[in-house]
């Protein structure tokens, strides 16, 4: 049996794509009750960096102590710019809540907010703002709704490409977005953030390597252990942004070393307390 040319060229052009592979779909960011949301934003520009840094719970209990996430200076740099680490204008925070109903170990209408530090390394102390104190249920309500609100809109973005790869825990926002980052904590409008803190956001004009936000933990006031309205929020730990994009989180609120710094130390003793050694062998065999 013999095909015709035309035919041939056909059969030969569907075979090829039922073998082509199928066009891979680009990642999408996904949000979990309890997730701690961080927020970058810019004046004058028209995108949100956001970042899922995860539950709640890794921090809460310092499991998650170290490098959250790395391999952001490139998209840091493609939206906030080049000098993005000692930019002024640049704000950045972080939210969380488990939401109406428990979750992640907090029962309903918990709260997680930073607050920038007001001297680096030295732990912040927001209580002023009773918004980094206990409160009833209905209260504290208010600003779970719309950080619930903010992290719907975070869901199902298309995730960035880091210079690790692509990241489902990064996207970019725009700040239109109704209900989104932007909207509830619009730049140089007064300061207020979801309609319930004062203001969460800090800033890298003293540079990131400057720069830390403190986290706090806001339960209900009658929930376990069992308080009165207006206890302070319980500090967590704080979270740092290296200059070479790598997200960084502590127990402590000093200085959060970056994994490259911290290894170069550690070898560094290393070789020290090895020298030492051997000198020290060196005299008793002489």
């Amino acid at each position: 049996m013999m095909f015709k040319p035309q035919k041939a060229l056909t059969l030969l052009a569907l075979a090829g794509l039922a073998l082509a592979p199928a066009a891979s779909k680009a990642a999408v960011t996904a949000y979990t009750a309890d997730d701690l949301i961080m927020g970058i934003q810019q004046t004058g520009n028209t995108q949100v960096l956001l970042i899922n840094l995860g539950q709640a719970s890794g921090f809460k209990t310092g499991a998650s102590v170290g490098t959250v996430i790395s391999g952001l200076s490139t998209v840091l740099s493609s939206t906030f710019g080049s000098g993005w680490a000692t930019d002024s204008t640049i704000a950045w925070g972080i939210v969380g809540t488990p939401g109406a109903s428990a979750a992640g170990g907090d029962t309903a209408n918990t709260l997680y907010a930073s607050t920038p530090q007001t001297t680096f390394g030295v732990q912040s102390s927001p209580f002023s703002d009773s918004a980094y104190t206990r409160q009833s249920a209905a209260t504290q309500g208010s600003g779970r709704s719309n950080i619930v609100t903010m992290a719907n809109t975070f869901a199902g973005l298309t995730s960035v490409a880091t210079g690790t790869g692509t990241n489902v825990a990064a996207a970019l926002q725009a700040t239109s977005t109704t209900g989104g980052w932007f909207s509830q904590n619009p730049l140089g409008a007064g300061g207020s953030s979801f309609s319930y803190f004062n203001s969460l956001e800090g800033s890298f004009a003293n540079g990131v390597s400057n720069s830390a936000l403190d986290l706090y933990r806001m339960q209900v006031y009658n929930t376990a252990p069992a308080g009165s309205i207006g206890d302070a929020g319980a500090y967590i730990g704080t979270f740092q942004l290296s200059p070479s994009g790598s997200v960084s989180f502590s127990t402590s609120p000093g200085a959060v070393p970056e994994p490259t710094r911290a290894v170069l130390f550690g070898a560094g003793l290393a070789g020290l307390m090895l020298r030492r050694r051997r000198a020290v062998r060196s005299t008793v065999a002489a």
